[in-house]
């Protein structure tokens, strides 16, 4: 999904603050509008407000977390597993899914964003 004239939005979702911030200024400092939301709750209201392009979302949240993966899905929008869990736990519930193990380097997250919007 290409927007020409306003930056790309990205939601991250992680319910360890620290990690959410990592996220949001990785993918800000590569020129994303960053909605960052710690809870569920906080997600789905910038979802229901805003156009999103890419979610990069913690796997091992509580099963809200994973209804709001297949609402996104289903909505078109790509969504990555940033995650300490192993990529066949999430593969069992999100077939094909991209993940990126924590811990990771920013260029690993940028260049599964960058494949995934292309």
């Amino acid at each position: 999904m290409q927007t020409s004239d306003a930056r790309r939005q990205a939601l991250v979702l992680d319910d360890e603050y620290l990690i959410a911030v990592e996220v949001e200024a990785i993918l800000a400092d590569a020129g994303y509008e960053v909605l960052s939301a710690v809870t569920v709750a906080e997600a789905r209201d910038f979802v229901s407000g805003n156009p999103v392009h890419v979610a990069v979302l913690d796997f091992r949240m509580e099963q809200a977390a994973h209804d709001l993966a297949h609402y996104l899905r289903n909505q078109g929008v790509p969504v990555i597993f940033c995650t300490g869990a192993l990529a066949d736990e999430v593969h069992a519930v999100f077939p094909a899914a991209p993940v990126v193990s924590k811990p990771f380097e920013a260029t690993t997250l940028l260049s599964v964003v960058t494949t995934v919007l292309d």
